[in-house]
């Protein structure tokens, strides 16, 4: 991949992530203006991390879209000036952060589940967004995975490969996963089955990005490694509490942590490939 397909490719990303960022509001000013509460009765309030349970609080549509919001604007920025600093570099392990940066625009998706709703459509319709927004999901760990492993040291030049496999694999995880479309989740996600085994699935690649990081921290040096470390973890953990919580505890501290993270990995990283 040339580094103008490279660009090019980010930049149809982003435009992407502009056109979630208008559907996201437009279905906040037809929720606004109707004043639509969706019934508490229609949701799975018993949820489930491997083997940590949870009862979710009562829906409050203000923090499902705060939460989708936070996604959306943060690949929409954040693509856009990681793009922009990083123009003229090809490290693979920015670009596959990036594109990780950019696959949360995927769960702006879920805000379409709640127009769906107001409108009374037929379920079939919630579980197809439920799979994109897994296929995000899934796109978004394997990038960080990917990203972490050039950071590693790991040499090889043509990443369109890599990033190829990484969009059929996480199509292909979306599109078996069985989906209970009688049983959404207050997130406006429908219960998944063989959930631990996704939830592992995810969990696998999160730790093995942190390892592969921690390795580039070996041997790249503390000082200049270490803060993009502490920066991944903060994205993976923010992450995962924007995906599964709809609260304001998760929306808050989920956003702070996405936001901060992204914040930090391209300051740093910037300092090292740019810093003139």
């Amino acid at each position: 991949m040339t580094l103008a397909s490279r660009n090019t490719l980010l930049l149809l990303g982003i435009v992407f992530s502009l056109i979630v960022v208008g559907i996201c509001a437009y279905v906040i000013a037809v929720i606004a203006a109707s004043g639509f509460v969706p019934l508490q009765s229609d949701f799975v309030r018993t949820e489930q991390w491997l083997i940590v349970h949870w009862q979710s609080p009562t829906v409050n549509v203000f923090w499902v879209l705060g939460g989708t919001c936070v996604n959306v604007v943060t690949a929409s920025v954040g693509g856009y000036l990681l793009r922009r600093y990083f123009l003229k570099t090809s490290a693979p392990e920015v670009f596959f952060f990036t594109v990780f940066t950019l696959s949360l625009c995927f769960e702006g998706v879920r805000s379409i589940e709640l127009y769906f709703l107001y409108l009374n459509v037929p379920t079939l319709y919630g579980v197809i967004l439920t799979r994109v927004v897994y296929f995000g999901y899934f796109l978004g760990g394997f990038c960080l995975l990917g990203s972490s492993l050039y950071a590693a040291g790991v040499q090889y030049p043509k990443y369109a490969n890599p990033l190829g496999i990484a969009a059929l694999v996480s199509f292909a995880l979306a599109y078996v996963v069985p989906i209970d479309s009688l049983a959404p989740y207050p997130n406006l996600l429908f219960r998944i089955g063989n959930q631990a085994t996704t939830q592992t699935i995810s969990l696998v690649l999160g730790l093995l990005t942190i390892l592969s990081y921690a390795l580039a921290v070996m041997n790249g040096g503390t000082a200049e490694r270490l803060p993009i470390l502490f920066a991944v973890l903060m994205v993976l953990v923010g992450r995962d509490l924007l995906f599964y919580l709809s609260g304001p505890v998760g929306v808050i501290s989920g956003g702070g942590l996405l936001a901060v993270g992204t914040t930090v990995y391209g300051i740093r990283n910037y300092r090292l490939y740019l810093w003139m």
